[in-house]
């Protein structure tokens, strides 16, 4: 039978416990000795009662395991009630991520290709229902990952994409718009989702036959542009250094939006500044208006609070303590001089 935590943070508060212990232990040796040197033991009768030691002892013993207990009822455990199936559905959803050398501009920090990495983690966040597929592109494109629900993995690919995987060179949209339609499932008849981050530099003009062909097949093509309109210059990656054009000058790259405007508004999707993250959320709140795709039925467990009986235990030593009380040790002192 297993337990689960609702508020697991709570459990940290049981550290504290060892520690009033200690303090507990070293008071009661510095008492002892206080009353021995002072020579208490001639003290009155009912004095003795009142502060008998395993009064006390019973007494922080109880308030311990009252803390104890407490802390445990606070943390919430919690065990599998019964079964429900929970029919999921989501989107599915493909990045293409250009891998151009012109991705690691540094105009936006760190680079461009960077950006475009935090760009799609903060989607994949924001998508916890859908599943995720990955593609690179530059002057040709490749899967990088098929679609998958493990989003785990999707994130592990995403950070793993450098411009080395590919070859060639510039940002063939055409190419990443084939591959990203063939990764998608022919037999799901709801809407999918296309979204291409790139910097939109250097590209040839053939893409408008492949975004027809997208849209024939239920995609919405959405377009992230990355990097500035001033631009920068591209590192070589050895000391310094920058790329350069044969006349020998740097070579200063620019992030071009128009095609990519034009992309999303032919491919029924949308244009978003990928240099502001937070148009991330924008983005999302665009796609879940799309029709989403039943991805099948999925088993989950209720979960049943148990913290009412560690609470309970916690009242009841509450109450022992307090039954013991310098009040009530008061009135049995009475009691047995009377006796």
């Amino acid at each position: 039978m297993s337990i689960v935590w609702a508020n697991p943070e709570w459990l940290k508060a049981l550290l504290a416990i060892p520690v009033l212990i200690a303090i507990w232990v070293f008071h009661a040796m510095w008492s002892a000795r206080a009353r021995k040197k002072l020579g208490i033991e001639d003290i009155r009768h009912d004095w003795i009662v009142r502060r008998s030691p395993w009064r006390t002892v019973v007494r922080n013993v109880a308030a311990l395991l009252a803390l104890y207990f407490g802390i445990v009822a606070m943390a919430n455990p919690q065990q599998k009630g019964k079964e429900i199936e929970v029919e999921k559905k989501g989107l599915d959803i493909v990045f293409a991520i250009d891998l151009s050398k012109s991705m690691l501009a540094e105009d936006i920090a760190p680079s461009r290709l960077e950006q475009a990495k935090q760009f799609a983690r903060k989607v994949i966040d924001l998508s916890a229902s859908d599943r995720i597929g990955i593609a690179g592109f530059s002057g040709a494109a490749y899967k990088q990952l098929p679609i998958t629900s493990d989003h785990g993995s999707a994130k592990f690919i995403l950070n793993s994409l450098e411009p080395n995987l590919i070859p060639s060179s510039g940002s063939d949209f055409a190419e990443a718009i084939r591959m990203g339609t063939s990764m998608f499932d022919k037999n799901v008849q709801q809407d999918k989702v296309l979204i291409i981050i790139s910097d939109g530099e250097d590209h040839p003009d053939e893409w408008k036959e492949a975004v027809e062909s997208a849209i024939d097949s239920g995609l919405h093509i959405f377009t992230v542009g990355i990097g500035t309109s001033r631009g920068g210059p591209i590192p070589t990656g050895r000391d310094g250094k920058f790329h350069r054009d044969k006349n020998g000058e740097v070579v200063v790259t620019k992030r071009e939006d128009v095609v990519l405007r034009e992309i999303a508004e032919e491919g029924m999707g949308e244009y978003f500044d990928g240099n502001n993250s937070r148009e991330a959320s924008m983005l999302i709140e665009n796609i879940k208006t799309l029709q989403l795709a039943e991805f099948g039925v999925t088993p989950l467990s209720e979960m049943e609070d148990q913290f009412q009986i560690p609470l309970g235990i916690a009242i009841l030593f509450l109450l022992i303590r307090t039954s013991l009380s310098e009040r009530s040790s008061q009135t049995l002192s009475k009691w047995l001089k009377q006796a």
